[in-house]
């Protein structure tokens, strides 16, 4: 809506709860932004879990992609992102779409089961790639326990940089986490932050329901006043 009323031409990606219908919207989420990117085009993605009250400065042309953060793992939160169209962009996302086309059989164990579907996780590898280990979800204890489907870190590793990230690293950058932060909040906010016209939007996927949003936007956001306390709003 805030996109739709600034006369940015938008297209809304509808999604459902089934699993068929989710895989095909994570294929939509790149299928969408590549058409875009093959034409020319910035684009911007945004969820409908987020609330948008200004336009925040992105640094183009400096960077090719820049995503929004989470405030507790170094994963990229692709609530949020926005792309130019170059032809590594291209490039990533074409890997992107490949895998999830991709007959979902595992690369080694010839197992009907994909080393990850998870849209997020694979597109943190694609821009971030693997140097730090540590850092990407899909490499930790418990990625490789559930993703990894019997290989090894390293083993799991090696595969997912040879499908999805381009040759050359993308130049990119994460949203500042004060520009757009989510719900649930770490700690408190002031009315003074809330009023601030830096912070832009507010990814709201720690509240499941439309009328827990609302509420929420009504009290706290719309007006720029509240006293946010971790994963519960002060009533």
């Amino acid at each position: 809506l805030y996109f739709t009323l600034h006369n940015v031409p938008s297209l809304l990606l509808k999604s459902e709860s089934t699993s068929d219908t989710y895989k095909y919207v994570k294929e939509s989420k790149t299928k969408a932004p590549l058409m875009f990117l093959r034409k020319g085009w910035t684009v911007y993605f945004s969820e409908m879990d987020i609330f948008w009250r200004s336009t925040p400065k992105l640094n183009f042309p400096a960077k090719e992609f820049i995503v929004s953060q989470h405030n507790y793992h170094p994963e990229m939160n692709i609530g949020f992102y926005a792309v130019r169209s170059t032809s590594n962009t291209i490039a990533l996302f074409e890997r992107l779409l490949s895998y999830l086309d991709e007959d979902k059989v595992h690369p080694v164990l010839n197992k009907d089961d994909p080393l990850c579907h998870h849209d997020q996780k694979l597109m943190d590898v694609a821009v971030r790639g693997v140097s730090e280990q540590q850092n990407v979800w899909l490499l930790s204890d418990m990625g490789v326990q559930h993703c990894c489907n019997g290989l090894n870190r390293d083993q799991c590793a090696n595969i997912l940089v040879e499908k999805l990230v381009p040759s050359k690293p993308i130049q990119w950058e994460y949203l500042p986490y004060d520009i757009m932060p989510h719900y649930p909040l770490s700690g408190t906010i002031s009315d003074e932050k809330l009023r601030n016209p830096g912070m832009a939007g507010i990814h709201m996927f720690g509240l499941i329901s439309v009328q827990e949003r609302s509420q929420w936007l009504r009290d706290h956001w719309l007006s720029g006043a509240g006293n946010i306390l971790k994963g519960n709003d002060s009533q």
